[in-house]
């Protein structure tokens, strides 16, 4: 029997736990291997999706007050072509949410990595934060 895709129901202004997170890398690759199966079988026609190549990872990034400092990340393998990139914050308690007041923004991109500064939306000290990200892009 295959694999089902999980559900992964989100209201407004629910936070992203790593567990969600996990769910959406789970669903991803259960597509990308559809999607894989389907190029191999059938690879002469040009309206099928192509080979999708999927990153994630979880990097610890400094956050400033003054949301000027900007941190590279680099790919473990390089894609064929710049991918789409989302961030999100890890929190490690409800509690840290009302401190670490950061969101996440992908200032560059190639196909070799990305840059992420970390925007102050209220926070009033500065500290270190941990971002998950997610790398997609089809070839």
């Amino acid at each position: 029997m295959a694999e089902q895709l999980q559900p992964m129901p989100v209201n407004p202004g629910d936070p992203i736990t790593s567990e969600l997170l996990s769910n959406i890398v789970s669903n991803i690759n259960i597509i990308n291997s559809l999607s894989n199966s389907i190029n191999d079988s059938a690879s002469d026609n040009k309206d099928l999706p192509q080979a999708v190549q999927i990153q994630s990872g979880r990097v610890l990034i400094k956050a400033n007050k003054d949301g000027k400092t900007v941190t590279p990340v680099k790919f473990k393998k390089d894609f064929d072509a710049q991918p789409n990139i989302v961030c999100s914050i890890w929190q490690s308690s409800g509690a840290a949410i009302l401190v670490n007041k950061f969101q996440p923004i992908v200032t560059s991109a190639s196909n070799t990595g990305f840059s992420i500064q970390m925007q102050n939306v209220g926070a009033t000290t500065s500290g270190s934060l941990y971002v998950n990200w997610i790398a997609s892009s089809t070839t």
